[in-house]
């Protein structure tokens, strides 16, 4: 097992420890990264692309690595509930609606008047939001989904043009069967599917297992430490350094034998969980 190392704070030195992984090819196999902050997670997510390495969030990282996934799950209630203020003005924003801040609040929560320009863009996209709310009565909600991402401008979504969006792509399928499925099971509607839509939300890593962000080919698996399976084995382990200098959580590591190493974020070992890693180890210096 390598052991390469990298300066956490320093742009560029993460995919300068990938290079050699890269360029004999052995990072083909399963890769593991493992960041204990948000701002750790969203550094290696930059890192990778750079790499045009795919990668996925396994489970509480989930609205941090995708976060399309927390816009769409903000904008469904609203077209449920036309009365609620608050989810129409993030409806009406970005990334369906090039529409800012300031004329969405003046628009929904105060009615006032804006300009020219914005009221062609803001009438635009009432007539839309109040045709795709006939259409949710009537149909499913993954229906409603699927033409509100394809009929506005959600796919121009950084996620989907980036070097990670093959896999962004087949997480929206993903996302719009696990809806369909559910909502045909349980016979319910876009109302009566609120209640699991906000389960969802309290819950990322739970929406991650059910999306099965674990399969999605050779993509990098980011995880948080508490996420880490006991005994699993992966060819390469990123320890993700922290972006933020009062993290919370450290994370610890240390090669306690052959192809194993145990992370955690505390001296003791009581919280620290064994990987058997097989070719490299990517740690921050």
């Amino acid at each position: 097992m390598k052991i390469l190392r990298y300066a956490g704070r320093t742009p560029g030195a993460l995919e300068y420890a990938l290079a050699p992984l890269l360029a004999e090819g052995s990072v083909a196999g399963a890769v593991l990264a493992v960041c204990a902050s948000s701002g750790s997670a969203s550094a290696l997510v930059e890192a990778l692309s750079r790499c045009a390495r795919g990668f996925v969030a396994r489970g509480r990282w989930l609205f941090v690595i995708h976060p399309w996934i927390r816009h769409l799950l903000g904008a469904l209630p609203a077209l449920a509930d036309e009365d609620d203020a608050v989810g129409s003005a993030t409806l009406f924003g970005k990334p369906f609606f090039p529409l800012g801040l300031r004329d969405r609040v003046q628009r929904v929560a105060e009615g006032k008047r804006c300009g020219r320009g914005e009221d062609s863009a803001w009438r635009t996209a009432r007539a839309f939001v109040r045709q795709l709310r006939m259409r949710a009565q009537l149909g499913s909600p993954a229906a409603t989904v699927v033409a509100l991402a394809e009929e506005t401008q959600f796919f121009s979504h950084p996620c989907f043009v980036g070097p990670n969006s093959p896999i962004e792509r087949c997480l929206f399928w993903s996302f719009v069967s696990m809806i369909e499925r559910h909502c045909w099971s349980a016979a319910v509607d876009l109302v009566s599917f609120m209640p699991t839509l906000e389960a969802w939300w309290k819950n990322p890593a739970q929406l991650g297992l059910l999306l099965g962000l674990g399969k999605v080919g050779s993509a990098v698996q980011v995880v948080a430490p508490g996420e880490l399976v006991g005994e699993e084995a992966v060819e390469t382990l990123i320890i993700g350094a922290s972006a933020e200098c009062n993290c919370r959580e450290e994370l610890i590591w240390d090669v306690v034998g052959p192809n194993q190493v145990l992370v955690g974020t505390t001296p003791s070992d009581t919280d620290a969980t064994l990987i058997r890693v097989g070719t490299a180890l990517i740690v921050p210096s």
